[in-house]
């Protein structure tokens, strides 16, 4: 596997560090910019523009979540019901997590731990 591999190209029994390496861009992302990120999120509950900022962006890392989940062999050999609900359910979950993580505590929580916990995840 490359450094930074991309998720389409995890397989079944890689094992946690492939997964450490599919996340940690995100993570990146949000120890730098989770403040922000959460102000945005919470902005979105009280203006329809942002709020359809934010799901039309959402609805782009949902579809490309499902079309690598679609490529990973473990999935073709065992599909969920509904993939498109499977990569929305995963989105949200880290999305949440990382806001939780990384938007109040950003200058003193280490980006190592929210990649560590996003690994423990997805090697379950």
């Amino acid at each position: 596997m490359r450094p930074t591999a991309p998720i389409a190209e995890a397989r079944l029994g890689d094992g946690p560090d492939v997964v450490r390496q599919t996340i940690e861009p995100a993570v990146a992302v949000f120890q730098r910019h989770g403040p922000l990120l959460r102000a945005i999120r919470e902005a979105a509950a009280s203006d329809e523009q942002v709020a359809a900022g934010q799901e039309a962006m959402r609805e782009q890392f949902d579809a490309l979540l499902a079309g690598a989940l679609r490529e990973m062999p473990h999935i073709v050999d065992h599909p969920p019901a509904d993939l498109a609900e499977t990569a929305r359910a995963l989105n949200f979950l880290n999305t949440s997590y990382l806001l939780d993580a990384f938007g109040p505590r950003a200058p003193g929580f280490p980006g190592d731990r929210g990649a560590d916990a996003e690994r423990d995840l997805g090697s379950r």
